[in-house]
């Protein structure tokens, strides 16, 4: 009886051994996955950061050209000022409703 007891806990010795071996193993991987998903996601929000600031700099692009056409607007609308200013200084000179006349 002790000799075929000894066998039989001898055999689940093996297999418990199997088992954590297999455990090891699938916790290795376990611990190899996580360290990959953790690089991946490191990269994941290096990326984002890049795409932010790219985006970001498109925005600024963007807000460049127009602040570039109110730039010409504002020439533009001081040239007309200009022009209406010497067209009011020389109605002064002029009879009345000649101003409306923009023939200069």
């Amino acid at each position: 009886v002790t000799g075929q007891y000894q066998s039989e806990l001898a055999k689940r010795m093996d297999e418990v051994n199997e088992l954590l071996g297999l455990m090891e193993a699938t916790l290795e991987q376990l611990l190899q996955k996580t360290m990959k998903l953790c690089d991946l996601q490191v990269q994941l929000n290096q990326e984002m950061d890049l795409k932010y600031k790219v985006s970001e700099e498109l925005d600024l692009e963007h807000k460049i050209s127009e602040m570039q056409s109110i730039i010409y607007d504002l020439q533009d609308l001081r040239i007309c000022a200009s022009m209406i200013s010497r067209r009011a200084k020389s109605a002064s000179t002029r009879e009345p409703g000649s101003f409306l006349n923009m023939s200069d």
